[in-house]
């Protein structure tokens, strides 16, 4: 074979060699993409699910139903639920008026989650972390209101009790749970001067921008978030507590 066409051979073979890396890299690229689309719907899934159980929950403890409502809870692939019973989590909130200090309220939680990604419920709220950005998906009952020249402040809080534990499904599995009211504590005082809420979470970036949003004035450190409010002159706290269980 002269050298022309050893010349042309090795062209074939370059063109070749380069038409086999392209496919590589397309296909690679399209099975990232799909990956992600699929990590992108299931934590939509994951989102949905715990705002459902979110509205459930609220709305059982507000009606204080105390007969057991049956929902189910889709698991997204690649997700477990973590349940988090008041007295083994992290997650509770206190208030302070002046030099007093009411007794914290544990709230447990329950908790989708996955190796980047957690949707979870605490105290009413149900708050995302996708990779670090944290966002309130559902807002706790934590506001003020105005009554005759009067700054009050309303803490509605809704706690659960659970056996703690987690749940590693298979794909696209559905866990049904049950709900039910079992007690609610109500308490009104005034303030005699500031009134600062401490939240403890695992979530705190979340807790931190709704409170700043709400008009008060807040710091981080660690998982507890201190949020203080001056010219409060009275706050009402309410908390709930819904017993969750697998349904039968």
């Amino acid at each position: 074979m002269n050298d022309s066409g050893v010349s042309e051979l090795l062209g074939y073979a370059i063109i070749i060699g380069m038409v086999a890396i392209a496919v590589i890299c397309v296909t690679t690229g399209a099975a990232g993409a799909i990956y992600s689309s699929a990590e992108r719907i299931g934590y939509s899934e994951a989102k949905a699910s715990i705002s459902s159980f979110a509205a459930i929950a609220v709305e059982t403890a507000r009606a204080n139903n105390t007969c057991y409502v049956a929902y189910e809870l889709q698991l997204p692939p690649g997700y477990e639920l973590l349940a988090m019973d008041m007295r083994d989590d992290i997650a509770r909130i206190g208030v302070k008026l002046g030099e007093e200090e009411m007794p914290a309220i544990r709230v447990g939680s329950l908790r989708l989650q996955s190796p980047f990604r957690s949707v979870s419920f605490e105290g009413g709220a149900v708050v995302s972390n996708d990779s670090g950005i944290v966002d309130m998906v559902r807002k706790p009952s934590i506001f003020f209101a105005s009554h005759d020249g009067r700054k009050e402040l309303y803490v509605c809080l809704v706690g659960i009790t659970a056996d703690t534990g987690s749940i590693t499904p298979g794909p696209h599995a559905v866990l049904q749970i049950r709900v039910a009211s079992q007690r609610t504590e109500s308490r009104s005082v005034p303030v005699p001067s500031d009134a600062v809420i401490s939240i403890s979470t695992r979530d705190p970036e979340g807790w931190a921008t709704l409170l700043e949003n709400a008009g008060f004035t807040v710091t981080i450190g660690g998982n507890t978030v201190v949020a203080s409010a001056g010219g409060v002159t009275d706050i009402h706290v309410t908390s709930a507590t819904v017993q969750v269980r697998p349904g039968s």
